[in-house]
């Protein structure tokens, strides 16, 4: 592995769209920025606990949900339509929620008929991001938190052969 990617410390696969089989990377990350914490990069020697390391360790963490009152957010931006929620599960805990849903800006210019990589090129993607912390009073915090991805990119062949370009 290049570069091994950790999530709450439990190593993922590749957490990016549009990843080649057997790269490290992607052109866009599934994991949205503004749910993470202080997270650790880490080259060079590595302690055993990242023995599957070769070049490089990402270990990301997400922040808690605000625990005090509930907050909602809508973006849109170049990289696509976001919306996050996040609070309290209820008034008499500290537990909280942390939950953002995005949809590329791309797939929304596709369906227009704009293609900005190509003019017989089409990517939409699409991911979640979540993160529930639930304390309890004598076993201590629960967490759930997870991630997913999709990613679609699709080549339309030209029905004329003569106009195809090859690549050397």
């Amino acid at each position: 592995v290049g570069v091994l990617w950790r999530l709450e410390g439990i190593d993922i696969p590749n957490p990016n769209h549009f990843a080649r089989r057997g790269s490290t990377g992607g052109g866009i990350s599934i994991i949205n920025a503004s749910l993470l914490d202080n997270s650790d990069f880490s080259t060079g020697a590595f302690a055993a606990e990242y023995g599957n390391a070769l070049s490089a360790v990402f270990d990301l963490k997400f922040r808690k949900g605000n625990n005090e009152k509930k907050e909602f957010t809508a973006k849109a931006g170049m990289l696509g339509l976001e919306f996050a929620t996040e609070g309290p599960f209820s008034n008499k805990k500290n537990s909280s929620y942390l939950f953002n849903y995005r949809y590329s800006t791309l797939g929304i210019l596709n369906k227009m008929g704009v293609y900005l990589v190509g003019k017989n090129v089409s990517n939409t993607y699409q991911d979640i991001n979540f993160n529930f912390s639930i304390p309890t009073a004598k076993a201590g915090i629960f967490t759930v938190f997870g991630l997913g991805g999709i990613s679609k990119e699709e080549r339309v062949i030209e029905k004329d052969t003569s106009l195809w370009k090859f690549r050397n």
